[in-house]
């Protein structure tokens, strides 16, 4: 009998340990899913900022760009999402410009900086 009632003590205790340990998780997956909105949320703030930006894959293919933009290149989203940026290619800046930057881009995973770009109309 007093076995049987020390097992029983003993499974009682691991059940309360193994609820402890799932909401320690839960708990952990919250505050680790409260930090992901926040981040996301701040990634739409900044992509709705008042400067232009293009957000390309890996080969370089526009997926996205921001109001700005569209405002500041003349283009509307469908017009350049699926197209290389290069249909925006000034003539301004060097091979060495756009070197430096796809290294950055590449190594990096960003780059930040100012492109002199041909707008729609050719401006």
């Amino acid at each position: 009998m007093n076995l049987l009632l020390l097992l029983l003590v003993l499974a009682l205790l691991a059940m309360i340990a193994m609820l402890g340990v799932v909401l320690w998780r839960t708990r952990r997956d919250c505050a680790e899913h409260k930090r992901a909105r926040e981040l996301l949320w701040l990634a739409a703030k900044a992509f709705d900022a008042a400067e232009g930006m293009c957000i390309t894959d890996r080969r370089g293919i526009i997926q996205r760009v921001n109001p700005a933009f569209t405002r500041m290149t003349g283009y509307t989203a469908d017009e350049v999402i699926g197209q290389n940026p290069s249909l925006l290619h000034s003539g301004r800046h060097d091979a060495e410009f756009y070197a430096t930057m796809w290294h950055d881009l590449l190594t990096k995973g960003h780059w930040a900086g100012e492109i002199w770009n041909r707008r729609k109309n050719g401006e």
